[in-house]
């Protein structure tokens, strides 16, 4: 028996190590049976079930392992984490501060207190846990990172520029090249701070390759290219000066003396702001999400992800992009129509909803009945390629 746990102990930990958490369950839980009450291994099993997306049975094996041992902080740290992913960040505060108050000069436990107080907009507390755990580890990197994103949030001449911030993240890389986290927080500082969405998506492509299953990196690569579709960029104009006169009124804000001319032009602004956010809304947004609908099978092909399109709309996806193009051009000349006739005439209401409803199901109705036609065209076209391939095969 005590070689078989040998055995398994290691497997575990080589497990551990390279984060197989399906394998780690599978040994885990082999180990269990043999001795149910330790509870190092309920911890090592619930970590396990957290990381997996099992909160369920991460907190099962957490309560176990503080029921086994009271004097044991790393479940109330798996606690910790597992009440964050449950968006109950006050429970995660009170398992956090026990697990603290049982070992204070663990230096991972002193990281979760400032992800936890990033979390809630506590930027100065934030950066105290980080430097805490620096100064237990000096060589934490998720530390280095975790002081950066506070810092990033700081008031005043304490807050790190964008530049300055990227210059960190790239110090932590310097000692771990393959970092995937701090490679997507390069990218989004390029998204969101340098507007370099070409940046961004080179990024978000880097950490993808050393983490292919993440989603949020997925989800951030998505956007990045979404950023950097021309039409997109074209029907998002109108919001533009929104973001400008927004951009104004913060930095107004912060800066306090221009208050003092703001005070004449408030009403000017705001009216302006009103205006392009009702332009944007009504004519370019859902038209947008339109083609965003449409063209998302693209987006998913130059985020080199595979998606298997089912279900009654699948064709819609399937179909060549000139046909969705298409079809998306009828849309939107309908949809603006539509919108200027019934504010130019106001009694036409009625009427000009029946006439979008009729001209978006022809629409839908042709979209089909071509679709189907390209696809037996395309079949056509390979049994006519096979009889000529197999009557040149005879000759």
């Amino acid at each position: 028996m005590s070689q078989s746990w040998s055995q398994l102990f290691n497997q575990l930990q080589a497990f551990l190590s390279s984060s197989q958490w399906e394998r780690v369950l599978e040994v885990g839980g082999r180990m269990l049976t043999i001795d149910p009450d330790q509870a190092w291994l309920h911890v090592v099993m619930g970590d396990a079930h957290r990381n997996a997306g099992s909160l369920a049975d991460a907190e099962k094996h957490y309560r176990r392992a503080m029921a086994l041992d009271p004097d044991d902080a790393d479940p109330h740290a798996g606690m910790s984490q597992v009440e964050l992913k449950r968006n109950r960040a006050g429970l995660a505060d009170d398992h956090i501060h026990r697990a603290l108050k049982i070992d204070p000069d663990n230096d991972f436990h002193w990281i979760i207190k400032a992800i936890l107080a990033i979390h809630h907009g506590h930027h100065q507390e934030a950066e105290s846990a980080a430097l805490k755990a620096l100064e237990i580890n000096p060589d934490n990197l998720h530390a280095k990172r975790f002081l950066i994103d506070a810092r990033a949030e700081l008031p005043g001449s304490d807050k790190l520029s964008p530049q300055q911030q990227l210059d960190a993240y790239e110090d932590i890389l310097a000692e771990d090249p393959e970092n995937d986290s701090v490679i997507s927080d390069i990218g989004v500082i390029y998204f969101n701070e340098f507007k370099d969405y070409q940046k961004a998506e080179e990024k978000f492509r880097q950490a993808l390759r050393i983490d292919p299953s993440d989603k949020s990196y997925q989800k951030l690569l998505v956007q990045s290219l979404r950023k950097r579709d021309p039409v997109l960029r074209l029907l998002w104009i109108p919001f533009k000066p929104v973001e400008w006169m927004s951009s104004v009124l913060d930095w107004t804000w912060k800066k306090k003396w221009p208050l003092i001319f703001m005070i004449f032009l408030f009403k000017y602004v705001v009216i302006s702001l009103v205006l392009s956010a009702l332009i944007f809304f009504i004519l370019c947004w859902p038209v947008s999400k339109v083609y965003e609908y449409l063209t998302i099978a693209d987006i998913h092909r130059k985020a080199g992800q595979l998606r298997i399109y089912s279900g009654p709309m699948a064709r819609i996806h399937k179909s060549p992009f000139a046909l969705r193009f298409g079809a998306f051009l009828v849309v939107v000349t309908s949809f603006w129509t539509a919108v200027v006739l019934a504010l130019r005439h106001e009694e036409l209401g009625p009427v000009i909803g029946k006439y979008f409803a009729i001209v978006l199901g022809v629409c839908v109705v042709l979209f089909y009945i071509l679709s189907w036609a390209l696809t037996a065209r395309d079949a056509y076209r390979k049994r006519a390629h096979a009889r000529r391939s197999k009557r040149l095969k005879s000759s």
